[in-house]
């Protein structure tokens, strides 16, 4: 069990539900209740597995959605959706892991739903499921979009009417689409913080759904390509490599299936050509909704990141299935091109699962030393408390420099890849750790919160930081503890 930043806070709820616009969270944690007959508990086997269980179904109903057929892609699109570094990240909040799931296993849902089904009726009924998964966590209103941009492309590929009238009616169709979910899901949000008489705190701007600062949406979109083409924390250590050797073969693809397209269509070929140029920007979308003055977008909200392989796969397969129609010679060629290329798509995701797997495993390691380190670091601070002269259980305790301790840091290079949230924090110093120090030292002695004039006296200033002789000292009736 790894218990550190959010989990401590929040180890018997779903964490901030309305101040974050995220009211789905305490229905949600209602219904809960009610089911488990008690409080919820980050279980890191049962919340996990239920999470991975979920992650299964959504895969399962991507698979139906594009028709994909070949077991062995299907599997390993399984693989690869449940060892993204963005689900290693999600582990890391244990608390949450089968909520966030859920919020993107109904975003897949409804897409589905409003898909398979057509008309007003199930058309809101896709709404109503999408505004809920947005209120669980709002970054799946990129996975959303990612789909609708891969599900077009998909189609266009199969369908012999390229008129501007069907492509615009399909098109502002999933654009109504998306619009309604955002306005009723603002509108459900403004409510419910009205209700609670709070207000919406966000989180980079994710609350918002990029609603705010349209001017600086080209920036964002900018933002957007190059976190496509140079892939960040979804794509660790040597995984970037093989991306982006993937992205050259289906640029390949890509480029010479256009050509042959514009030749035959030139209608169809322009369309295909926006949505395709629309994707990688769909894939990024999170980075249109997010403020672009913050860098650190959470790897969680990075998610839609992982449908990069299944749009590699869905384009080598229809553009296969398109070059059938072609009696030439080279379209021949170009057609066992793309069976050797589907090849090389699965044993470029069996690299990704092992490499992405190693990776997870090198992030819970890192956190393992963490832990045991922190837990070995606040048992000694608590029992030098305790050893200091004039101890008394009912004196309060003053911590100087409470972010500033000295700590050795786990210096091994494997350990330091481990730079995805939320194992790169410095879990001494972590803003939370008198939490930590409760939960795993069973220390929660009474804290002075304003320590500015303490800091000044003059003896607080000639003491030593810890863990030197001296550090820890009574003064008058607080324990002093200088870092």
């Amino acid at each position: 069990k790894f218990s550190f930043q959010d989990d401590i806070t929040y180890a018997n709820r779903f964490g901030t539900s309305a101040p974050e616009g995220r009211w789905s969270l305490d229905i949600l944690e209602f219904l809960m209740r009610i089911l488990f007959r008690g409080k919820i508990y980050s279980l890191p086997l049962f919340n996990g597995i239920i999470a991975l269980i979920i992650i299964g179904c959504m895969t399962c109903l991507l698979i139906r959605l594009f028709e994909i057929k070949n077991c062995f892609v299907s599997g390993i699109m399984s693989a690869i959706f449940a060892t993204m570094p963005s689900i290693v990240g999600l582990f890391g909040y244990m608390f949450m892991a089968y909520v966030w799931a859920l919020a993107y296993f109904l975003t897949v849902l409804s897409f589905y739903f409003v898909q398979k089904n057509r008309g007003w009726k199930n058309f809101f009924i896709s709404v109503g499921i999408l505004v809920f998964a947005l209120g669980m966590y709002q970054a799946v209103l990129a996975y959303s979009v990612s789909i609708i941009v891969l599900y077009m492309i998909s189609e266009h590929l199969k369908k012999n009417d390229s008129s501007w009238k069907s492509f615009f009616v399909e098109g502002f169709y999933y654009l109504g689409y998306i619009v309604s979910g955002i306005i009723l899901y603002v509108i459900v949000m403004k409510i419910s913080t009205f209700a609670l008489k709070t207000k919406v705190t966000g989180e980079q701007g994710v609350d918002t759904l990029g609603l705010t600062n349209l001017t600086d949406f080209w920036k964002r979109i900018i933002k957007a390509y190059m976190d496509f083409f140079i892939p960040r924390d979804n794509f660790p250590l040597s995984v970037k490599y093989i991306y982006l050797f993937m992205i050259f073969i289906v640029l390949c693809i890509a480029i010479n299936l256009l050509i042959r397209v514009f030749k035959k269509d030139a209608t169809l070929g322009i369309q295909l050509l926006v949505l395709m140029t629309i994707f990688p920007m769909a894939s990024n979308f999170i980075d249109i909704m997010c403020d672009p003055n913050f860098t650190n977008i959470h790897i969680i909200m990075q998610y839609s990141q992982s449908l990069v392989y299944l749009a590699a796969v869905i384009l080598i397969r229809d553009s296969r299935n398109y070059i059938i129609k072609l009696n030439s010679f080279l379209g021949g060629v170009f057609y066992k091109l793309c069976n050797v290329n589907i090849r090389i798509c699965i044993m470029i995701g069996i690299c990704i699962i092992l490499l992405n797997s190693r990776f997870a495993n090198i992030c819970y390691m890192k956190m393992n030393y963490m832990q045991t380190q922190g837990i070995s670091y606040f048992t000694e601070l608590k029992m030098r408390i305790h050893m200091v002269e004039g101890y008394e259980e009912t004196l309060s305790v003053a911590f100087i420099n409470e972010h500033n301790k000295q700590t050795e840091q786990i210096e091994t290079i494997e350990v330091k890849d481990a730079n995805i949230t939320p194992y790169y924090i410095d879990l001494i110093n972590e803003s939370r750790w008198l939490g930590f120090m409760n939960t795993w030292c069973g220390y929660a002695p009474n804290i002075i919160d304003d320590t500015e004039s303490l800091s000044k006296d003059p003896i607080v200033q000639q003491m030593p930081n810890y863990p030197k002789k001296g550090s820890i000292r009574r003064i008058g009736d607080v324990i002093v503890v200088k870092f």
